[in-house]
């Protein structure tokens, strides 16, 4: 079961993961909890789109703040918006539709949490 703190992760939200989310995965390997991840952010985790990747899991730590996410990664908001855009087009999936959200949402964080704490380090080779 998973215990303690992810590093830059608030621990409420780590609990709410832990006591949610893992139940949901249990009996699953990490490997299979990856391999779901990577197959729905594979759009994002090529070289050249890694700032995407970054942007969604700041958006998703967010709770969807376009200021707080923004401010983390340290540029406008007009470009934010433009990145999620992009999201959107490379990923098929629309962020303003809740499925397509939660499973976006997700992969993000089962990637932060089981593959480790810098989302972009954590991606696939291929």
């Amino acid at each position: 079961s998973f215990t303690g703190r992810v590093p830059g992760r608030d621990a409420t939200a780590v609990t709410a993961i832990g006591l949610g989310v893992e139940r949901l995965l249990k009996g699953r390997s990490k490997r299979d909890i990856l391999d779901f991840s990577h197959t729905i952010l594979k759009p994002l985790t090529k070289a050249e789109h890694l700032p995407l990747l970054d942007t969604m899991a700041a958006y998703v730590r967010h709770a969807r703040s376009p200021s707080k996410a923004s401010t983390e990664l340290g540029i406008h908001p007009n470009t934010l918006y433009q990145r999620l855009d992009r999201i959107e087009a490379l990923t098929g999936h629309r962020l303003s539709d809740p499925d397509d959200f939660l499973m976006l949402g997700l992969a993000c964080q089962l990637l932060a949490l089981y593959g480790g704490a810098d989302v972009a380090s954590a991606t696939s080779p291929d």
